[in-house]
Parts: C-alpha cells; sequence; structure tokens
C-alpha cells in the first residue's frame, strides 16, 4: 500500500484505522503535544490536528489514514517550551533585585513586566551576560508565554503525589502536591524526557540540597511549577526551570534554568549563579 504522510515527520502505511492509529502514534513520538488539543477538538473529525510542544495525550484511535498534522512551536520565539521567556535567568514582574557584596552571576537575559527597569536594581554588582528587557514588547511577549506554560501545566491532570523530593529517583512524568514541596538532600532524576511538578502552594529547598540528573536528563525540561513563591537555599545545584505565581527568592548555589515570578519579584539575597538554557534573545 502506498504511503501517505503525516505531515508530522513521519509516515502513514497502514490498512485500516487500528493500525494507523499506531503508527501515528509512533510518529508523533518525538513531538510534545498540546495540552488543550483534546479539549480544543470536542467531538469534531479530527481532519486537522495542531500540535505544539506541551505534553498531551492523544486518542490516537481516533485519527483516520490521511488526517492532517501540523507541528507548531509552543510559544513561538524559541523550540524550548518556556517560548520567549527561554533565555531568561530572571523575569519577575514588579522587581528583580541582585544581590550586593560580590554580586550574583546571570548567565542570560534579565527581564520584568509589566514592571519599568527602575526596578531592576542591585546591577551591578550583580551581572548578567544577556540583554535587559523591561517593560517592553519582548518582556511582554516572554511574561505571556511563562504564564501560557505555567497555566498549561497546572492544569495537567494530576500526577504522582510527592511533596518530599529528597531522596527519591523520578523517571519522567508530572508529579503533583496540592500543597507545598520541599527539597531536602538530593533528588534525582532519571532518563530523558519531561518532568513536570505541579506544586499548589511553596517550593522550598533546604541548605545543600541538589537535583541529579543522570541518564539523559536534563535541566531544560524541568519545570517546577509553583502556586504562591519558591525559596532556594544554599543550594549546591538546582537543575530546572521555576514559573513562580508570586516570587522567587534565591539564597545561594547554582541553578541550571530560569527564574520567572509571574506577580512579584525574583530577588537573590547572597550571591549565585544562573544558567539560562539557550532561547531567544530579544
Amino acid at each position: 500500500m502506498a504511503q501517505k504522510p503525516n505531515h508530522s515527520g513521519g509516515n502513514v502505511s497502514a490498512p485500516n484505522r487500528a493500525p494507523a492509529a499506531k503508527v501515528i502514534a509512533g510518529a508523533l513520538a518525538n513531538n510534545r503535544v498540546a495540552q488543550a488539543l483534546i479539549a480544543a477538538l470536542g467531538t469534531h473529525s479530527l481532519h486537522a490536528i495542531v500540535a505544539t510542544n506541551v505534553s498531551q495525550t492523544i486518542d490516537f484511535s481516533r485519527l483516520r489514514i490521511g488526517d492532517l498534522v501540523l507541528h507548531v512551536p509552543f510559544g513561538g520565539g524559541s523550540s524550548s517550551q518556556l517560548g520567549n521567556a527561554a533565555g531568561y535567568a530572571a523575569l519577575g514582574a514588579s522587581a528583580v533585585t541582585g544581590s550586593t557584596g560580590a554580586g550574583s552571576t546571570l548567565n542570560g537575559n534579565v527581564g520584568i513586566y509589566p514592571g519599568f527597569s527602575s526596578s531592576i536594581t542591585n546591577f551591578p554588582p550583580t551581572t548578567f551576560s544577556g540583554v535587559e528587557n523591561a517593560g517592553n514588547s519582548a518582556a511582554q511577549a516572554a511574561h505571556a508565554d511563562a504564564l501560557a506554560l505555567y497555566n498549561n501545566v497546572q492544569t495537567m491532570p494530576a500526577g504522582t503525589t510527592e511533596s518530599a523530593l529528597g531522596g527519591l529517583t523520578l523517571t519522567p512524568g508530572t508529579y503533583t502536591s496540592a500543597t507545598e514541596m520541599a527539597l531536602t538532600g538530593t533528588l534525582t532524576l532519571n532518563g530523558a524526557g519531561n518532568y513536570y511538578f505541579q506544586i499548589g502552594t511553596a517550593l522550598t529547598t533546604a541548605a545543600g540540597a541538589t537535583i541529579a540528573l543522570t541518564n539523559g536528563a536534563t535541566a531544560a525540561n524541568v519545570f517546577f511549577m509553583v502556586g504562591s513563591s519558591a525559596t532556594l537555599g544554599a543550594t549546591q545545584t538546582f537543575n530546572g526551570n521555576i514559573i513562580a505565581d508570586q516570587s522567587i527568592t534565591v539564597g545561594g548555589g547554582t541553578v541550571n534554568g530560569s527564574l520567572i515570578a509571574l506577580v512579584a519579584a525574583v530577588t537573590f539575597s547572597t550571591t549565585s549563579a544562573v544558567n539560562a538554557g539557550p532561547g531567544a534573545s530579544s
């Protein structure tokens, strides 16, 4: 039987509906599909599917040979799930406050929205390697994409319940706490894929706490969505991105990822280092 393209990077070759669904599912394995896809399509015939970079399970049994699958990167400004917010070491809403003394080192952009540059303070002695966007269209786009990702992840079906992360070894998936999550000791993330942490209230890490990455896990694919505020102690190494509804306070150590506060401030209370992942630089 002749193969038909499914427009997602794979081909369909199957005589009936069920095998076709399996083949299309396999072809889409490397595409992260829109969180709101099924809700948006409802009960309508799946003649066209628009996929983005946010994970979601599709009922592939409803697909038919000839259905069109389109892949559109989420956020538009970057291949990262953070969209235009990728590349920001710190993105606040009311303020971004660097540490004094020796200052912190931020490898990435610094931004604020809807605040203005006057609310980005203590730079120097804190330094950053990218660009500053304050209250402009670039900052607005970054804030909008961060908010969209936050809402998408927080409204995903609840995952495995976890509140005390220290000493655990987790594989890719979704982990949920209706209240706070706390990290002491070492959390090991084992395996390539996306890690989503849905946190109802606060995220706290103790001094010396570490997130270790093994067997292909990467900080770029680790997302902590915090319902209130995040407070990081003198963390040896925190691997992952934090989007907090309110504020983020960093008390030292190294963060490999983006720190984004949607309503309030990102504050560095003592010397810290942040290494944002690659992303839009404008």
